[in-house]
């Protein structure tokens, strides 16, 4: 899923899409308002740890990154596809966003935007 989501925004760049500090700072207040407020804390213990880095930080970092690609995801999406008004366009419009983001793969394969060993 990883390269799928940075070819979305290598993508959602090229349109022009930026994601701007003022959104994610609301989203986090919104969702995320600190590890204190996180239920199972493991995995970002785990990784700061593995990073070298208090839990704190390593949660601030997750966060971040984490809202930064998805807003360039869903701005992507939005962008681009017509947003269902039924659960059967839902799942037509899910099935679409999938072969999109599958020839977008296929096409960085192709052109060698993306080599796989």
């Amino acid at each position: 899923m990883y390269l799928k989501e940075e070819i979305i925004i290598v993508e959602a760049q090229k349109l022009g899409i930026t994601i701007n500090q003022q959104g994610i700072d609301y989203m986090k207040k919104l969702y995320y308002p600190g590890i204190d407020q996180e239920g199972d804390t493991e995995f970002f213990e785990t990784q700061a740890a593995q990073l070298e880095m208090s839990v704190e930080e390593y949660y601030e970092l997750w966060t971040t990154n984490y809202l930064t690609r998805d807003g360039y995801l869903q701005e992507y999406i939005e962008k681009n596809f017509e947003a269902p008004t039924t659960e059967a366009e839902a799942q037509i419009w899910r099935e679409n966003i999938d072969k999109h983001i599958n020839e977008l793969v296929e096409e960085y394969k192709s052109t060698g935007q993306l080599v796989l060993n």
